[in-house]
């Protein structure tokens, strides 16, 4: 019996849908110079939101309903995945300042602190998760996770899940690291018990059974009613990846993937390393956020 060593580190989306179309003018509410930038998507990620819990991935609801508040005063336009897509494909276009809100790992926290905000200010957000966690979403006494009841309830109303693997959010010991360091999704395995490391074949076969279980729960749970999930979309656990990966999810069908660099999206990214930016650590308020957006626009505002 294989004996890798691993360390498990586990690293919410629509109100009422959005509407599909725009005037084209610049948003209302923002500043004198409300279009910081067209064609182009702010994608942003977040993870846990806790009043009490403390990691560098969870922030206050506080902090998360401010971050709404500024998107909205400031002119920002939250599209939904769908609308995203669709401007990928050149079907339709977004509008100016657009941001598609993302969530990793699949928290509760997404079900009864985000989506009652989310509604408030009528946004949208996806959830990518450890889809393995929805069959034992009690982790810990601190942490839990959607099940596939909340998750199929949400997906009923509007909200989209997508995977972040399986079961294989794991940070696992790398060679020239003396701690866990590695994602297990992109790393060959260290097998203890024969005192050598997982072969090249096991590697992409290990990775095959998890990606395509992860998308086979994902479309079976999702696609019972009228809207029927499709897996495109993925992200990658800490942002990493390699050839193996990419392969084995394109063929899969996925045609999208997102990493943890940060950048806004355009038409002419790389598909399977599309750039997102982190609004979910505790530093960052919102002003700090608005900087970034601007910053990344090469809209540089001036600061009190």
């Amino acid at each position: 019996m294989l004996a890798p060593v691993v360390l498990i580190l586990p690293c919410w989306i629509l109100g009422p849908p959005a509407a599909a179309g725009f005037s084209g003018a610049p948003p209302s509410g923002g500043d004198a110079h409300s279009v910081y930038y067209q064609d182009k998507v702010a994608v942003l990620m977040f993870h846990h939101l806790d009043e009490t819990f403390r990691s560098p991935v969870t922030i206050t609801p506080r902090q998360f309903e401010d971050d709404l508040a500024m998107l909205k005063a400031k002119g920002y336009h939250v599209i939904s995945m769908e609308q995203f897509r669709a401007w990928l494909e050149g079907k339709a276009p977004v509008p100016p300042n657009a941001v598609l809100l993302t969530f990793d790992d699949g928290y509760d926290s997404f079900r009864t602190i985000a989506v009652p905000r989310l509604k408030k200010y009528g946004m949208t957000a996806t959830n990518f998760l450890i889809v393995s966690f929805a069959e034992r979403p009690r982790r810990s006494a601190a942490l839990s996770y959607l099940d596939w009841q909340a998750i199929e309830n949400l997906y009923r109303e509007g909200f989209d899940f997508y995977s972040h693997t399986y079961n294989m959010h794991d940070l696992v010991m790398v060679r020239g690291c003396p701690h866990p360091c590695g994602s297990a999704l992109t790393h060959r395995l260290y097998l203890s018990d024969r005192h050598r490391m997982e072969t090249t074949q096991a590697y992409r076969r290990r990775i095959q059974e998890d990606l395509f279980a992860a998308k086979q729960a994902l479309e079976q749970h999702l696609s019972a009613g009228e809207r029927r999930h499709e897996e495109r979309f993925f992200a990658y656990p800490y942002g990493e990846t390699n050839a193996d990966v990419v392969a084995v999810l394109k063929e899969l069908g996925y045609r999208w993937m997102f990493t943890t660099r940060p950048g806004l999206v355009t038409r002419t990214s790389d598909p399977v390393r599309l750039p997102r930016i982190n609004a979910g650590a505790p530093d960052i308020t919102a002003e700090k956020l608005e900087q970034r957006l601007r910053s990344l626009a090469g809209r540089h505002p001036a600061l009190p």
